[in-house]
């Protein structure tokens, strides 16, 4: 082969090569990196957006609150299992995502808002004119058959990432209650909570881990 040849095929090479690089940068500097694992910091303003059924940071708050007890793991079919056993369990969060349709405290909720709810962290979801173990449906409206109990655990996040995949929130678990006794603040214990991406571009509670 002529040196002329060869050298030709070395410069395409060296083109080819300095191209690459070129649109790959490009493709990072668009966001592209996040798709390859990289995490970004979630915003206060990103949860409604973000989380499937348009949940608040206080309303995923409230509800990592209410799901990390006993310093478990708990899995989202584990979570939807559970449910469908306590529903008036859930009755606190209602209670405080005010999801009756004059926006006040009461016992009867509006179906579709509480199964908008619902969908940010299990898969069960409550039926038109249908009675259940603690509640009964008609054709617009919820309402519990007991009034379940209090929680007194509150969370404090310590972090909350994304990228294209997941979301991870690691958070602390307090109780009022044990800190009221013990005249201050302190961690029940640790927890990462996970969201996976669904199809619609939005996030859904899939696991949370107890870590310490």
């Amino acid at each position: 082969m002529k040196k002329q040849n060869i050298k030709k095929i070395i410069s395409i090479i060296s083109l080819v090569a300095f191209l690459s690089t070129t649109i790959f940068s490009s493709f990072n500097a668009e966001g592209y990196v996040e798709a390859a694992g990289k995490m970004k910091k979630l915003k206060s303003s990103q949860y409604e957006k973000m989380i499937q059924g348009g949940m608040t940071k206080e309303e995923t708050k409230l509800l990592l609150s209410y799901l990390s007890y006993g310093k478990r793991n708990r899995s989202r079919k584990q979570i939807t299992k559970s449910f469908k056993e306590y529903q008036d369990s859930l009755l606190c969060i209602l209670f405080a995502t005010r999801l009756t349709d004059d926006g006040k405290f009461g016992f009867k909720y509006n179906i579709k808002k509480v199964n908008r709810l619902l969908s940010s962290f299990c898969g069960f979801r409550f039926k038109k004119n249908k009675k259940y173990k603690h509640a009964k449906t008609d054709s617009k409206h919820l309402t519990f058959s007991s009034s379940g109990g209090g929680y007194d655990s509150y969370i404090v996040i310590k972090s909350a990432k994304y990228n294209s995949k997941k979301i991870e929130i690691k958070y602390e678990e307090h109780n009022y209650l044990s800190e009221h006794v013990a005249g201050h603040k302190f961690s029940e214990g640790t927890y990462k909570a996970t969201f996976k991406r669904l199809k619609n571009g939005k996030y859904t509670l899939s696991y949370i881990k107890f870590l310490h």
